[in-house]
C-alpha cells in the first residue's frame, strides 16, 4: 500500500500571511489614530465655545470693560470668568487643567451696537487656539481707470480686503470692514466727504472682499479703511492723495433724480426731484419751468444734493445754472414732469330704466371726458351685471392716465338667485344624534335678497321619498323607531328658480334589553380565577356552571349582564354595576360598598369574593342613549369551613358546629 504524503506551508506562503496581517494591522492602528484625533478635535471646539459664551456673558453684565472706539480690542482672561463663576475650570483631553491666565475671550468694536468675540484656550503643551494672520487692506485703481488723471473723468478705486491662515485647522473669512473717504482743505482740517461704517458679514467664510468706490468731485482725496477676520484679528490702511480736476460742464455734471416719478407718464402726485452735483460745479441755481412761466427756487446752492418739489399741475421742467470757483456757467435742463391732478367725469348708457325684471345680464357702459390734459386711460368702461339687482345706483369708476378717478351710476333690475329651504327635525335628542321621542318634521324657505331683490317664494313641499313634488306642504311628524329616514322639501321662487334641501333622521324611544347571568368561580394553583363546576372541578367557558340566585355557595361568583337593543344598539362602553352589601365582608373594593352614594362602575362584569351576603345591579345605554336598570340579585357567598367543637361531660362526648354565615 502507498503512503500518501501530505504537503505543507511553503515559506512564501507564511511570509505572505504575515505581510497582510501586517497591513491590516497598521490599518486598524490609522483608523484608532483618526477616530481619537477627531474627538478630540470636537472637544476643544465645544471648550472653545463655552469659553466664548462664558466671555459674552461677563461683557454683557460689564459693558464698561467694553472697547470704547472701533478697531480697539478688550480681553477677559479665564481666571477672571471663573473667580465670578461665569464658568468652571476648563480640563484638557487628559483631564489636566489648561492655563487660566493665558485662555482668553477679546471683544473687538466693530460699531457702536455690532462688537466681535474671539476666544484663545491655551492647555500648555496638549492645545492652543490657532492663531490668525491679520488681514490684507489694498487700494487700487479699478479696471479701466487711468493713473493719470485726465479732466472731468471720474476717479475709479477699487478697496481688496483678503485674509489667510496658517493652519487648515482655522476657519478664516473676512468678517467686517469699514471705509471712510476724506477730503483735504487749505488751512483747514481733513472733510470726512463719505463714511461707510462698518459692514458686518455672519456666518460667511469668503477670503477676499472687493469694493469699488467712484471719486466725482473736483478736489483732492484720500481714503482710510479698517478691517477685521473670523479670528478677531484687525488691519487698516490709508491710500495715497488722488487730485482731481474737472472742466465745468453742467449738462454731465448735474443729475435729476425723481424716485416717485417714472420719466414721460402723468402723475396725480407731487413730484421730489434730487439735484445732485459733481465735477466742477462748485454752486448752481434752479428754476422751475411750468407751461409759460418759470419761477426762481434756490440761488447759489453749494451742497451736493438740493430736493425739489414740483407741485403744480401741467408740464414742468427744472432748469439749472452751474458756477465753477473760476466764475465759468453752464446750463441743463431736465426731462419733462407731467402732474395732473383733475378728476375726469363720465356719463353712462344702457341702464334699465324700467322697474321690469330681467334674468340676463345687464351691460352698462361709461364714457370718460379727461379735464386735466393726462387723457382718459379708458374711453369707454363697461359693467356687466350678473347678480341680482333692483337699485338705480350701480356706479363704474373711470381712470385718466395720471390715476385720477371718477365714477357715474346707472340703474339695473336682476333675479337670478334660486330659493333657499332647510329641513329640520324637533324633538328629544339623546346621543350621538338620535332622537328618543317623536320628532316633528318643518321644512323652511326663503327667496334670499341681494341689494334688497326677490321675486318671492310660488311653491313648496315635504315628502319622505325623493320624488320632486310641490303639494305644499311644510310639516311632517316621525312617531315609529327607525336607523334614518331622509325627509325631502322641494321650493320655487316665482322666477322659476328651484331648489332641494334634505335632512335624514333617527329616532330610537325604546329602552334596550339587559340580563345577566352568574357564574362560579375559583383560584387555581397560580392564583387565577377559573370556571368551576359544582364539583369544585375547573372547566372552560363554554362548560362553566350558572350560579343559581339567592342560594349558597362556597366559591366566587361572577355576575355577568349583556344587552341587546334592534335600533340603535348598546353602547358597550356604558355598561356599569352598583354594588349594595349585606353581610359580606372582606371584599376590599370599598369605593362601591355604599350603596347610597350611588357609585356605578363602568364594567359588564362583577365577581363577588366576599364572604356573606352581596346586593349587585347592572345598567346599560344604547347609543340613543336610552337606559335600562336591572333591579338587584343577590348572591351569598361562604367559603369559610363551620366551626366544630366538642365537650366531654359524664362519659360522654357532645360534638357542636356552628356556622356564622350560612
Amino acid at each position: 500500500m502507498k503512503i500518501k504524503k501530505h504537503a505543507g506551508f511553503t515559506l512564501v506562503e507564511l511570509l505572505a500571511v504575515i505581510v497582510i496581517l501586517a497591513i491590516l494591522s497598521s490599518l486598524a492602528i490609522v483608523s484608532y489614530n483618526k477616530i481619537v484625533e477627531k474627538s478630540k478635535k470636537a472637544y476643544y471646539k465645544t471648550e472653545e465655545e463655552m469659553l466664548n459664551n462664558a466671555g459674552k456673558e461677563f461683557f454683557n453684565d460689564n459693558k464698561g470693560k467694553l472697547p470704547t472706539a472701533g478697531g480697539e480690542k478688550s480681553c477677559v482672561s479665564l481666571n477672571t470668568l471663573i473667580k465670578f463663576r461665569y464658568i468652571e475650570k476648563i480640563l484638557d483631553y487628559n483631564k489636566k487643567a489648561c492655563n487660566v491666565n493665558t485662555s482668553k475671550v477679546c471683544a473687538a468694536k466693530l460699531s457702536d451696537t455690532k462688537y466681535l468675540y474671539t476666544p484663545y484656550l491655551d492647555c500648555n503643551n496638549t492645545y492652543q487656539t490657532e492663531t490668525y494672520n491679520k488681514p490684507t487692506i489694498k487700494f487700487s485703481l479699478a479696471k479701466g481707470t487711468n493713473i493719470t488723471n485726465t479732466p472731468n473723468k471720474d476717479y475709479q478705486m477699487k478697496l481688496t480686503i483678503s485674509d489667510s491662515a496658517n493652519s487648515s485647522k482655522l476657519n478664516p473669512g473676512v468678517a467686517s470692514y469699514r471705509y471712510v473717504i476724506y477730503k483735504k482743505i487749505a488751512n483747514k482740517d481733513d472733510l470726512v466727504f463719505y463714511d461707510t461704517g462698518w459692514k458686518t458679514y455672519k456666518n460667511q467664510t469668503k477670503l477676499e472682499r472687493t469694493v469699488n468706490i467712484t471719486l466725482d468731485s473736483k478736489g483732492t482725496y484720500y481714503l482710510k479703511a479698517w478691517a477685521y477676520n473670523r479670528g478677531g484679528e484687525n488691519s487698516d490702511a490709508e491710500s495715497g492723495s488722488v487730485i482731481l480736476t474737472y472742466i465745468l460742464d453742467c449738462s454731465k455734471q448735474i443729475k435729476f433724480i425723481a424716485k416717485n416719478y417714472t420719466n414721460g407718464t402723468w402723475t396725480n402726485n407731487n413730484i421730489n426731484v434730487n439735484i445732485e452735483k459733481k465735477g466742477a460745479v462748485e454752486s448752481f441755481d434752479v428754476l422751475l419751468n411750468n407751461n409759460s412761466t418759470q419761477d426762481i427756487l434756490f440761488s447759489k446752492y453749494m451742497s451736493k444734493i438740493y430736493n425739489v418739489k414740483i407741485t403744480k399741475e401741467g408740464i414742468s421742467n427744472l432748469e439749472v445754472v452751474c458756477y465753477d470757483d473760476e466764475g465759468n456757467t453752464s446750463k441743463v435742463k431736465s426731462n419733462n414732469y407731467k402732474i395732473d391732478k383733475t378728476k375726469p367725469t363720465c356719463t353712462v348708457t344702457g341702464s334699465n330704466t324700467t322697474n321690469s325684471w330681467s334674468k340676463e345680464d345687464i351691460l352698462l357702459q361709461a364714457n370718460c371726458i379727461d379735464n386735466g390734459g393726462s387723457g382718459c386711460k379708458q374711453k369707454t368702461v363697461e359693467k356687466k351685471i350678473t347678480t341680482d339687482t333692483s337699485t338705480s345706483s350701480i356706479t363704474i369708476q373711470v381712470t385718466d392716465n395720471a390715476g385720477n378717478t371718477n365714477t357715474c351710476s346707472g340703474s339695473s333690475y336682476l333675479d337670478k338667485t334660486s330659493p333657499t329651504c332647510t329641513v329640520t327635525a324637533t324633538g328629544t335628542v339623546g346621543k350621538n344624534n338620535w332622537y328618543t321621542s317623536n320628532v316633528s318634521i318643518a321644512l323652511s324657505r326663503t327667496d334670499p335678497k341681494k341689494n334688497n331683490v326677490n321675486s318671492g317664494i310660488l311653491e313648496y313641499g315635504l315628502l319622505n321619498t325623493n320624488s320632486k313634488t310641490y303639494n305644499n306642504t311644510s310639516a311632517l311628524t316621525l312617531s315609529t323607531d327607525t336607523t334614518g329616514t331622509t325627509y325631502y322639501g322641494y321650493v320655487k321662487d316665482k322666477a322659476n328658480n328651484e331648489n332641494t334641501c334634505s335632512k335624514t333622521v333617527k329616532k330610537d324611544s325604546t329602552v334596550p334589553n339587559l340580563s345577566f347571568r352568574g357564574y362560579l368561580m375559583k383560584k387555581d394553583s397560580n392564583g387565577n380565577y377559573q370556571y368551576v363546576n359544582t364539583s369544585g372541578d375547573i372547566v372552560t367557558s363554554a362548560n362553566r356552571v350558572q350560579y343559581s340566585f339567592g342560594s349558597w355557595t362556597k366559591y366566587s361568583v361572577l355576575l355577568e349582564a349583556k344587552g341587546s337593543d334592534s335600533t340603535s344598539g348598546i353602547d358597550t362602553t356604558t355598561y356599569n354595576y352598583n354594588v349594595k352589601y349585606g353581610s359580606a365582608t372582606g371584599n376590599g373594593d370599598s369605593t362601591v360598598q355604599n350603596q347610597t352614594n350611588n357609585i356605578w362602575i363602568n364594567k359588564n362584569q362583577r365577581r363577588v369574593d366576599a364572604t356573606g351576603e352581596s346586593n349587585v345591579r347592572f345598567k346599560v345605554s344604547d347609543k340613543a342613549g336610552n337606559t335600562k336598570t336591572l333591579d338587584w340579585v343577590l348572591a351569598k357567598v361562604d367559603k369559610k369551613k363551620p366551626e366544630v367543637s366538642t365537650k366531654q361531660s359524664e362519659g360522654k362526648i357532645t360534638v357542636t358546629g356552628t356556622d356564622a354565615d350560612s
